[in-house]
């Protein structure tokens, strides 16, 4: 766990700290917000259990987004470790049609699923 108290933030910054990622303390969090920012994931490594990117990449921004459904409307930029869209001639665009999990990795399929969840979330 990060040590806020090193770091120096804006007054207006509020610090929540938990050890525990559930609905409860995403609704807590997302009091009085309206645009949050989602981050949360784990990157690409060797991992002996394969579906900690499952659970990580994808169950946890369920959680966050069931949470935020419930807070009501409010602004989300997720922010994601992998470009999801297919590859055409080469070249990745967002504009691009969302790839297709077949023959990826456990990460880049837990990836490719959670930004299918965000989108269809923002829909």
């Amino acid at each position: 766990m990060r040590d806020h108290n090193k770091r120096s933030f804006p007054n207006d910054i509020h610090i929540l700290e938990s050890q525990v990622f559930n609905t409860e303390v995403f609704e807590s969090a997302l009091k009085c917000i309206d645009h949050v920012i989602y981050t949360l994931g784990i990157p690409e490594q060797y991992e002996h259990d394969t579906g900690i990117f499952h659970a990580v990449n994808y169950e946890l921004l369920k959680t966050f987004l069931d949470a935020l459904t419930k807070a009501g409307p409010k602004r989300l930029t997720y922010i994601s470790t992998y470009d999801v869209f297919q590859a055409i001639d080469g070249i990745i665009r967002a504009t691009h049609p969302v790839a297709n999990e077949e023959g990826f990795s456990p990460y880049f399929r837990s990836m490719i699923r959670a930004y299918r969840l965000a989108k269809d979330y923002s829909d």
